[in-house]
């Protein structure tokens, strides 16, 4: 494993309505500016022709547009984003906040804003450049931490790294990149799932109640046992975890 993040990926997490692919965009885009940088005498006439893209397209790109997926990796990669390799802080930050999305938040399916229930995700969220809001919320309901600048970046990177958007109810994986995960990412997503939704029992064994798929609970059960080291079974809808010595 090296990144769990690509351009190309992120880009794809948008709408064009000129392209099927929004990666295509990206690329047409880099295009034109590299023409334009080689020939900056050229108009839009001239770089659509030689291109062979609408000048109606070029016209804005070279007046300074950007397309929303280009502004998207533009920004991820000022972030420093795409270098989140195994090892680094930010790699373990995305780590932390994927678990905690299908642990205890969501991401809007419309603005793909992230909302997390752990109010320990603040640290993950400022080592990613995130800026975040708490807000209060009634007595039955615990208080948020919101995603706020790029909150609609960060939303789209968490999803295609695995986190679901939307309800979860219907969710049947766990995020691909930990089936080749080190364990000490492996640990760090059990750790955060267990501190939204694992509750002590008397004998110290812990348990907690998910109401999704009978495979994303048969998934979650075998991956906590292998990462635990301890006995995890299940029933309908709980999962009991076995003291940790």
């Amino acid at each position: 494993m090296d990144t769990i993040l690509t351009p190309r990926a992120l880009a794809r997490t948008y709408e064009h309505p000129s392209y099927s692919d929004p990666w295509d965009a990206v690329v047409d885009y880099q295009r034109v500016q590299e023409y334009a940088a080689k020939f900056p005498e050229a108009g839009r006439t001239r770089v659509g022709n030689a291109l062979d893209l609408p000048p109606s397209r070029v016209r804005g790109w070279l007046d300074g547009g950007k397309p929303d997926c280009v502004r998207g990796v533009h920004r991820a990669v000022e972030k420093g984003w795409f270098d989140a390799r195994v090892n680094s802080e930010a790699f373990l930050a995305f780590n932390e906040l994927v678990a905690a999305v299908y642990s205890g938040g969501s991401i809007d399916s419309q603005r793909y804003v992230p909302t997390f229930t752990d109010e320990s995700v603040t640290g993950a969220l400022d080592t990613l450049g995130v800026e975040w809001v708490h807000r209060e919320r009634d007595a039955e309901r615990a208080a948020e931490v919101v995603a706020s600048n790029p909150g609609s970046l960060l939303g789209r990177a968490l999803s295609v790294l695995g986190a679901p958007v939307g309800t979860k109810r219907y969710v049947e994986a766990l995020p691909p990149y930990l089936e080749a995960a080190p364990g000490d990412v492996r640990e760090q997503f059990a750790t955060v799932y267990l501190r939204n939704r694992g509750h002590e029992r008397e004998s110290h064994a812990i348990q907690f109640r998910e109401n999704r798929p009978d495979v994303y609970l048969d998934a979650l059960a075998a991956f906590l046992e292998a990462t635990l080291g301890t006995n995890v079974t299940r029933s309908e809808k709980n999962v009991y975890i076995a003291a940790v010595c």
